[in-house]
């Protein structure tokens, strides 16, 4: 049995004592378990007490020193040999952002590995002890293993006069599921401080969240050094490009993290940026944010156009500075009739908050300015608040323009309790006109027991103009006591005109004061008839209401059942099933005015399956019968018939005829045929057509074709194509088209428009090609609705936002597609 002590913390002797050949050693406990041979030896203590104690099998003896097969290096228990800290917060060595440093949540590399424990340190050839001069030497092939931490180089020293155990020659890094490479590895024994050299790190982007990173990012050269819980790097070279088109060459790499451990920043320090291996410029920081919304988050990807506001434009991003609280950015706009555009952006970590300044200076344009505020704190575990304030402001030669909004709000959340505050303002104006609003809303909920307690309270003052100013004040109270059989409720509204202006609309529409009712259902309730053919949900209330829009302020008794939905199975044979959907509403009232009122409603669906061919009825009956004062408690009478006619083969075929009629109106609804074809997932056809029962005319016939190829064919990539045809006017009342196709391999054109047949132009037109220039896209946006051409060039390791593409001057999205017919 071979054995191996515990390290202690003196130098060796310069003399080699006599090596007993086959004295054992007591086994310490979780000693390392070695491989054994025929003929052992142990050596001693190279000074007493102070060194490791080593046992190995014996192979081949040396002039100099004795030659093992392993050397195992154990720790004192609860401390580390490789990897410093504890294992909650230290990395040890460069592969991804994961668990970091509570103090800083910023490091280079982030795999943990255990505490304490040992380092074996191995080698084909044997590990050679220079008794003499106080080395461990592994000559070739060495690996070195601690925990899931696997090294292998070429060779391996471990010197016990400066404490230092030393990798070296095109190492391997293996961690967990990581693999990098480096040069040299040391580690000191005594301060437990590790320095990785000449590391290559790359990082896939599949290690990134949220589709942030779409190609693999490559760092190398620089040292990595860890000890007491932090790791850190530099002298790095950085890049997304396998080919060294561009890189920064860095003093420093850190990656930030949220509370969830996901990487949200990549931040480099101390930078220099090369192209086609030329310096470029210095940038004291370039920070890439994952998790930002912000369109130019990327720094130094310019935005070079023209438009008929701006004129020629240039806008970029320059990274100011980055810590674990922070981001802060630079946005640089030169637009040629509009002047020079300045913004700073900070954005705190963790979506804490967000401050935004822009000033627009043009002489004779106008000048503009932007802010815009956002703090979020956490006050105590239970308490948190919010702060966001926005203004905008804008002026030109015989006009001005300014907004301002903000609010704060508190929320106070503890188990059975809930409690939120909100604080507005808000203020804008014109040269002409001008508008103030002012408002606080308060909600709390809170369980007692059995009981369940909610208070709302609503005020509102605005103005316009300065005069016409009207205040209100809403307050509700909710209170349910739940038992066994029925819950009990008691509802008050309450409304007050502050100002003595009558408010009809908004929020105030209905006063209970107050309300009194029971609710249960026939689970709860001994009814065995309706629990076993109609179950349902049972409400009983009692008070008097103020509706200010009738002008009705009376007391109401309201008994109402709701059936709760069942299904019946008629009939199921074979291919054939049939079953029915039924559900319905009855309501009595009595109010004090010596009026009543009754109503029910119901509905009904029934279903009809022969293979492929289905049938659907649906059925709908609203009925009121008497009289009511309030507008509120008032049901329009209603009764529908519609009948659906299907035809399905799996998800190739679909064709759906539709009919039926309003029967409280006497109105016959439209027949309408809808045909979808889809044979493979590349090719779509859906074509929509309808028919008037009162006219007799067909109505607009709509089509939509969608066709996809594969990136491995000619001309890969996807068409869209949606039509609207009128037959009673005999044209093409509009036509929308999309294109996305590759061109060649490298060239992509992307295209978007819709055609009015009615004015007979194109309102809507937009074209862009994506020219793929190996770590770099460049992409160049025509834009018709804003007169604008445009180029970008933005890393093709990060997505491209480009919030313009695909929506119009209004924001709204493009769709090729019409929907179905009605």
């Amino acid at each position: 049995m071979t054995t191996a002590a515990n390290a202690q913390t003196a130098a060796p002797p310069t003399t080699a004592p006599n090596v007993p050949a086959t004295t054992p050693n007591p086994q310490p406990p979780n000693a390392p378990v070695v491989p054994q041979e025929s003929a052992t030896a142990q050596v001693p203590d190279l000074s007493p007490a102070t060194q490791p104690i080593i046992q190995q099998p014996i192979t081949q003896p040396y002039r100099t020193g004795t030659e093992f097969p392993t050397a195992n290096f154990s720790a004192p228990d609860g401390e580390e040999n490789l990897s410093p800290g504890d294992t909650t917060t230290a990395p040890t060595l460069p592969t991804l952002p994961g668990a970091l440093p509570p103090d800083s949540k910023a490091a280079v590399v982030t795999e943990t590995e255990p505490a304490g424990g040992e380092f074996i340190l191995t080698s084909p050839e044997g590990v050679v002890y220079d008794m003499e001069r106080g080395l461990a030497v592994a000559r070739s092939g060495v690996t070195l293993k601690y925990g899931s931490l696997v090294v292998t180089g070429e060779r391996g020293v471990v010197d016990f006069n400066t404490r230092l155990a030393t990798l070296s020659g095109k190492l391997t890094v293996k961690t967990r599921d990581r693999v990098l490479t480096g040069q040299s590895l040391s580690f000191n024994i005594d301060t437990k401080v590790w320095t990785l050299s000449q590391i290559a790190i790359t990082l896939p982007p599949e290690l990134f969240p949220n589709n942030s990173v779409i190609e693999p990012i490559f760092i190398t050269g620089g040292a990595v050094t860890g000890a007491a819980g932090r790791v850190t790097g530099q002298d790095f070279r950085v890049s997304s490009c396998d080919r060294g088109h561009y890189y920064f060459q860095c003093k420093e790499v850190r990656f930030y993290q949220d509370q969830n451990s996901e990487p949200t920043r990549i931040v480099l320090r101390r930078n220099a940026l090369y192209a086609l291996g030329r310096r470029l410029i210095p940038l004291p920081v370039f920070t890439v944010n994952l998790t930002s919304g912000i369109s130019r988050r990327v720094p130094l990807q310019p935005i070079v156009g023209q438009n008929a506001v701006d004129g020629v434009f240039v806008k970029t991003t320059y990274s100011l500075a980055a810590t674990a609280k922070r981001t802060d950015s630079l946005l640089v706009d030169l637009l040629q009739k509009r002047g020079l555009g300045l913004g700073f952006n900070r954005e705190l970590a963790e979506g804490a908050g967000l401050l935004y300044l822009y000033a627009l200076t043009g002489s004779k344009t106008g000048r503009q300015m932007d802010a815009r505020f956002n703090r979020t704190w956490k006050i105590t575990p239970a308490l948190n608040a919010v702060v966001n304030f926005q203004s905008s402001s804008s002026s030109s030669p015989g006009f001005s323009n300014k907004s301002q909004n903000g609010d704060v709000s508190f929320l106070y959340q503890r188990p059975n309790v809930n409690t939120n505050l909100l604080l507005r303002t808000g203020s804008s104006g014109s040269g002409e006109s001008s508008y103030n609003d002012l408002g606080a809303t308060f909600q709390h909920r809170q369980t007692f027991g059995s009981v369940d307690l909610d208070l709302g309270t609503l005020y509102n003052r605005n103005s316009f103009g300065g005069g016409n100013e009207s205040a209100t004040l809403d307050n509700t109270v909710l209170l349910t006591w739940r038992q066994k059989r029925l819950d009990t409720f008691l509802r008050a509204e309450n409304h007050d005109d502050l100002t003595g202006v009558i408010q009809r609309n908004g929020a105030y529409q209905l006063e209970r004061l107050p309300e009194f009712g029971f609710t249960t259902d026939t689970t709860r309730t001994p009814l065995p008839f309706f629990s076993k053919f109609a179950p349902g949900d049972i409400t009983m209330s009692f008070g008097q209401f103020n509706e200010p829009s009738s002008g009705q302020r009376v007391f109401r008794s309201l008994l109402s059942y709701g059936f709760r939905p069942r299904t019946l199975q008629l009939l199921k044979r074979g291919k054939f099933n049939s079953q029915v959907n039924l559900a319905g509403r009855f309501e009595q009232a009595f109010y004090s005015n010596n009026t009543a009122r009754y109503n029910y409603d119901g509905f009904l669906n029934m279903t009809n399956e022969f293979g492929p061919l289905s049938l659907r009825v649906d059925y709908v009956k609203n009925q009121f019968r008497g009289f009511t004062p309030f507008q509120f408690d008032f049901l329009f009478p209603s009764e529908t018939f519609d009948a659906t006619l299907a035809y399905r083969l799996a998800d190739r075929l679909q064709l759906d005829i539709t009919g039926g009629q309003d029967i409280q109106n006497k109105i016959p609804r439209d027949y309408t045929a809808q045909l979808r074809v889809q044979p493979n997932p590349n090719l779509y056809f859906a074509l929509g057509a309808s028919l008037s029962r009162q006219t007799n005319e067909f109505g607009d016939v709509v089509g939509n074709f969608h066709l996809s190829r594969p990136k491995s064919r000619f001309f890969a990539g996807s068409f869209d194509l949606g039509v609207r045809y009128t037959p009673s006017t005999g044209q093409l009342s509009s036509l929308n088209a999309a294109a996305d196709v590759l061109v060649t391999k490298k060239t992509r054109v992307q295209a978007l428009t819709s055609y009015n047949g009615f004015s007979k132009k194109f309102d809507f037109t937009q074209i862009r090609v994506v020219r793929d220039l190996h770590c770099f896209n460049l992409y160049a946006t025509y834009d018709q609705q804003r007169k604008e051409f445009r180029l970008d060039l933005a890393l093709k390791a990060f997505p491209f936002v480009d919030s313009r593409y695909g929506r119009n001057e209004n924001g709204t999205g493009f769709n090729p597609f019409f929907g179905q017919l009605q």
